[in-house]
């Protein structure tokens, strides 16, 4: 009987113990709210920031516009034949700025070099169809956010130069149409050249549509964080804390988009966003998205100090009281909010550092109390920074996190069976 008292005992305890870290959830999801809410805050700054300035960019052209003429079918009238050119050249260089809105930084770029080049073949305009209006001919280029021109937009068709004029949105393409007319181009003997530069403007990244049978891209920037995307990687790239230089070449057959295609009939805007390629300004540091990963690991962080308490409460009965721990778990859960306040103002580093220092120095000096000896304290410390630095660890390298977890989780398992490997569970004296 008595046996069986000083097992409920020890297991009620347990229990309690248990039942306060998983209450202390409730706080913990409190703080991952919180960083939701600042999480939207932020996107609400960068909002605000871009509706003054010009949104992502996505450049798609140029395309030949020619309309069917009078005498085509009923069901082609008032529509075009889109033609895309044979070859195209992307250079530029990419100018970062840094703007901010209260606490969050917001990038934006412009380039006043961004160039754009190539050429139509004469095989590309024979189309053997219905008639077309060739004296109406004209070339089109198409922005994400027409905001982001800072001067007028001079293309040279052939050695002719002539400016692109706003004009109505095209039902196939997303985006801000310019375009101009060009003549006949079927009076031109040879190859069609055109080139064209775009004083451009927008925010976090610059993307272009490969229209060409062969387009290639040569973009720099000074800043030295970029981020890679689309379907197509640069083929080339450099990066150092200068700045960056990529290289794209995309093929017709890779892009996947046709040669040319009848109003109503085309890739569609999701297959051009689709068929694209680009970067975007990356900050490296993203604050709410390593508080969030560290919030998710709370719940371990207070599980684990309270089993090396219950442990201290178990060897040396010392009847350390719940609310005791519940004091514990409320030191552990603000840390969380001490990183994420931090974090808005200082580096990433130097806040962790100062929140979880906070925090070991708080529940070091109280240890020192409630486990009757000072050389306990120091051990609680000792173990909370060997926790808080391994939880740092985890978070700067992402690809590992799973694995350094699981061997962290494998450790302090074996550690617990190990101190615990010669207690008898029946006959532990009871404690008061």
């Amino acid at each position: 009987m008595k046996s069986n008292t000083i097992r409920n005992n020890v297991l009620s305890r347990a229990g309690v113990i248990t039942v306060l870290g998983l209450i202390l959830l409730v706080p913990l999801q409190m703080v991952a709210g919180l960083v939701e809410e600042r999480k939207t805050r932020q996107k609400e700054a960068e909002t605000e920031v871009t509706s003054h300035w010009a949104s992502s960019q996505q450049v798609t052209g140029p395309i030949l516009l020619v309309p069917f003429s009078s005498g085509a079918p009923k069901k082609l009238r008032g529509k075009s034949l889109y033609i895309l050119p044979d070859t195209l050249s992307i250079t530029g260089d990419v100018a970062p700025e840094k703007r901010s809105r209260g606490l969050y930084d917001v990038m934006l770029y412009r380039s006043g070099s961004l160039k754009l080049a190539g050429t139509f073949s004469p095989s590309s305009l024979n189309y053997h169809g219905y008639p077309l209006n060739w004296d109406a001919a004209r070339v089109v280029m198409m922005l994400s956010d027409s905001r982001g021109v800072m001067q007028e937009v001079r293309l040279k068709w052939n050695g002719s130069g002539r400016t692109l004029q706003p004009g109505t949105a095209l039902p196939d393409i997303n985006g801000a149409a310019f375009n101009t007319w060009i003549g006949n181009p079927k009076k031109h003997k040879g190859t069609h050249r055109f080139s064209c530069t775009i004083p451009l403007k927008g925010s976090t990244s610059l993307a272009f549509v490969p229209l060409g049978r062969i387009t290639r891209g040569a973009l720099s920037s000074s800043w030295p964080h970029p981020s890679f995307f689309g379907s197509t990687l640069p083929s080339e790239e450099k990066v150092t804390d200068e700045g960056f230089s990529a290289t794209w070449s995309v093929t017709g057959p890779g892009s996947g988009l046709p040669r040319r295609w009848v109003t109503g009939h085309g890739p569609g805007p999701a297959k051009l966003n689709q068929a694209a390629f680009g970067f975007s300004l990356y900050q490296p540091v993203d604050v709410y998205q390593k508080v969030t990963r560290a919030v998710k690991y709370g719940i371990l962080f207070i599980l684990l100090t309270f089993l090396t308490f219950f442990l201290y409460d178990l060897f040396f009965s010392l009847g350390l009281h719940p609310l005791q721990f519940m004091m514990i778990g409320c030191a552990l859960v603000l840390f969380f909010l001490l990183f994420l306040a931090l974090s808005e103002h200082v580096p990433f580093t130097l806040s962790y550092i100062i929140a979880s220092f906070s925090v070991i120095g708080l529940i070091a000096g109280y240890s020192r109390a409630i486990l009757k000896e000072n050389n306990r304290g120091t051990v609680i410390a000792g173990l909370l920074t060997i926790l808080y630095g391994y939880l740092y660890i985890v978070l700067v390298t992402q690809d590992y996190a799973l694995l350094l977890g699981s061997v962290a989780l494998m450790g302090v398992l074996s550690a617990v069976m190990y101190l615990t490997r010669n207690i008898d569970w029946y006959s532990l004296k009871e404690q008061v």
